[in-house]
């Protein structure tokens, strides 16, 4: 926390000083403490400085909150340097995480995590991937004057309802671009666009056809 308070010091010493500390800090006993500072950061380069502490740290909590910014976090910057701390030089990523954010109620937390699931590349994701293609999502929808159009926002973009008082709830239907990148990029397939009942059959066949070939091999 000195060290914190040393970064942006009108101390010239003492600024550097503090970054070089950083900048060497690679213990993974310190994850705990880092995480923890993190929680109580507000100003967004320190807490990118900090990420990137995380991102030398060779533990499960440091991995469990890059993840957790690159999904959640607020701002674009911080996701995007979060998501690339945890795919440089071949880290191992837990897909699970953003196998469970695919079903997240925010329409852009599920891009996110398809955009993630890119980057890390595992097969495992494919099934999973494919339920995605399209995902329901309930918005708010204000309605004024009778006739009229007051749309609301809830979870991401919003849908809009005519007619009626009072605010109401609807379900849309969103196709999801990054999820769909993410299979074509996994798979090499590129003509079955969000055909969920076509990528299931090709799913479906990829697996029969491994298992027969497997049969052979023995």
């Amino acid at each position: 926390r000195l060290w914190l308070g040393w970064l942006d010091s009108r101390r010239e010493e003492q600024a550097i000083e503090a970054r070089a500390n950083l900048e060497a800090l690679d213990d993974p006993a310190a994850t705990t403490a880092v995480v923890q500072v993190l929680d109580d950061v507000t100003d967004p380069w320190v807490y990118g400085e900090l990420l990137r502490v995380l991102g030398r740290l060779d533990h499960p909590d440091a991995v469990r909150k890059l993840v957790d910014v690159s999904l959640y976090d607020s701002s674009v910057d911080l996701r995007e340097l979060a998501l690339d701390l945890l795919t440089r030089n071949g880290r191992r990523v837990p897909i699970l995480p953003y196998v469970r954010a695919l079903k997240n109620a925010d329409n852009k937390v599920v891009n996110r995590a398809g955009k993630a699931l890119a980057l890390i590349g595992d097969p495992e994701a494919v099934s999973p991937l494919i339920d995605a293609l399209t995902t329901e999502h309930k918005y708010k929808v204000q309605t004024g004057n009778p006739g009229g159009i007051n749309a609301g926002m809830v979870n991401g973009s919003g849908g809009f309802s005519m007619g009626g008082d009072g605010p109401k709830i609807i379900t849309k239907a969103l196709d999801n671009p990054a999820v769909l990148q993410a299979l074509t990029k996994l798979t090499g397939e590129h003509n079955l666009e969000y055909d969920e009942s076509a990528w299931r059959s090709w799913f479906v066949n990829q697996q029969e056809r491994a298992l027969s070939s497997a049969r052979r091999d023995k």
